[in-house]
């Protein structure tokens, strides 16, 4: 997990995160891989534990996308606002992983 954890402080600390953003490896039910709720005007991230690093990592950057998102549309889900957040996300991700 020594990837994971470095992209997570790399992203946390390079992204525009306008609010706190608390991300744990979990347990998740057995239906999803890793959601995202805004609580207390903060963030949660729930990644499955059981998942592969690398698959981990693309479950973190999904999320962290619709973090970006709901700060500008709390409505959305995976539409314009997302998929700018997620091409954002990636583009970081890609700079630390060079």
């Amino acid at each position: 997990m020594e990837h994971y954890y470095s992209a997570l402080r790399f992203l946390k600390k390079s992204l525009p995160l306008e609010h706190t953003v608390h991300i744990n490896r979990v347990k998740t039910p057995r239906d999803t891989d890793g959601d995202c709720c805004f609580r207390n005007n903060k963030f949660y991230i729930r990644i499955d534990k059981s998942l592969p690093e690398y698959y981990a990592i693309d479950v973190l950057l999904h999320e962290l996308a619709h973090v970006l998102a709901w700060e500008k549309d709390k409505h959305d889900d995976h539409g314009i606002h997302w998929g700018k957040a997620y091409s954002l996300v990636y583009r970081t991700f890609l700079e630390w992983n060079k």
